[in-house]
């Protein structure tokens, strides 16, 4: 009788760890379903899990479209005639035929745990996704940009998520299809000047362009915080955030959306000088600093504090009627007691004389 083997040995000690794992994992999950079903609410355990599962291979879908797309352009894009370049370049080394063998897939790979991973985030926000999907009114409207409340209780939150992923989704392809033109030597400085190929720097331009547009979608969902502004008297906009910093969101807005179209169109401009996209870039990250942060710090120092009640007035005023509202405190009537019992009740803009 022969022994055995001590790589079958190894085998079965980890496939037994493995099922012991996986049992421990799911013993939860069936103690689950058997007290919803013994309740009879078997159906909002499965709605929660299908809404988890459904909503996370949504995001996961979306990552592998927009990196996958992005990967296959480049692919095609760095098939093109290789350039002749000075002696003069600085270049990495010729990584080409390595990286087209088996790069290919080391970048798949990358791109593939960045959506696994995003996809099971998801998942575990399906709440976020079904109050967006079963969203009601609540017949009161706030008293800066006149939305719904249900706006910020059911939309906003899923908005903002949807952003960030696919904000995250881009910038990681962007990442990834820069260094792929990088190691295939089709990005290159010469003469101290970025060269490269028209069809890469139009897809290098097209994707950077992408992330500015969705990032002045970002700041007009972004524009909403000021109604949940901590002013250490009072919650919500005051008037710096009125009259300083949402003129600033909406600046950005459309600045940001200039930017995009910009770097469009550099596209197809005969240079390849990068510094405009430099400019583009340090303004990207020199603007915000100012126009939302030293803007409405000067509104806020120089004409609020000098006289802060007088000017903080109505938007503490509607900090108090939101605050009556959402803890039901307007729904009630002043009286007034009298020393003969009488009560005195407020109607209008006169006390109507009640005995008791």
């Amino acid at each position: 009788m022969k022994w055995i083997s001590r790589k079958t040995i190894v085998i079965v000690i980890v496939v037994l760890v493995g099922l012991f794992i996986l049992l421990a994992a799911l013993s939860g999950f069936f103690v689950d379903i058997f007290w919803y079903d013994s309740e009879g609410f078997a159906d909002v355990f499965w709605t929660r899990i299908w809404s988890a599962v459904g909503f996370g291979l949504l995001i996961f879908g979306m990552y592998v479209l927009i990196v996958g797309a992005s990967l296959f352009i480049a692919r095609m894009a760095s098939r093109e005639k290789p350039h002749v370049v000075s002696e003069e370049a600085v270049m990495l080394p010729p990584f080409g035929e390595r990286l087209r063998r088996w790069g290919g897939w080391l970048f798949v790979a990358v791109g593939g745990v960045f959506a696994i991973v995003n996809g099971v985030s998801a998942g575990s926000d399906w709440p976020v996704f079904q109050r967006f999907l079963h969203g009601v009114s609540f017949g009161l409207a706030d008293p800066v940009f006149g939305n719904d409340v249900s706006f910020y209780v059911f939309r906003l939150p899923f908005y903002r998520m949807l952003y960030d992923h696919l904000y995250g989704a881009l910038v990681l392809s962007t990442v990834l299809v820069i260094v792929w033109y990088i190691f295939r030597r089709m990005i290159w400085i010469e003469k101290w000047k970025l060269r490269t190929g028209k069809l890469v720097k139009g897809h290098v331009l097209g994707m950077v362009g992408g992330l500015f547009a969705l990032k002045a979608w970002g700041y007009h969902l972004d524009k909403f915080d000021i109604l949940y502004a901590d002013h250490g008297k009072f919650f919500g906009a005051g008037y710096a955030d009125i009259n300083a910093a949402l003129p600033m969101y909406h600046v950005l807005f459309w600045l940001t959306l200039a930017f995009g179209v910009a770097l469009f169109l550099l596209t197809w401009l005969k240079s390849s000088n990068f510094k405009l996209l430099l400019i583009i870039v340090a303004s990207f990250i020199v603007l915000p600093l100012i126009l939302l942060h030293v803007v409405p710090w000067a509104v806020q120092t120089f004409e609020v504090n000098p006289n802060e009640l007088l000017v903080e007035e109505p938007y503490i005023g509607h900090n108090v009627r939101m605050t009556q509202t959402a803890y039901g405190l307007n729904r009630i009537s002043p009286r007034t007691f009298g020393e003969a019992g009488e009560v005195y009740e407020a109607s209008g803009d006169y006390l109507s004389l009640i005995h008791i």
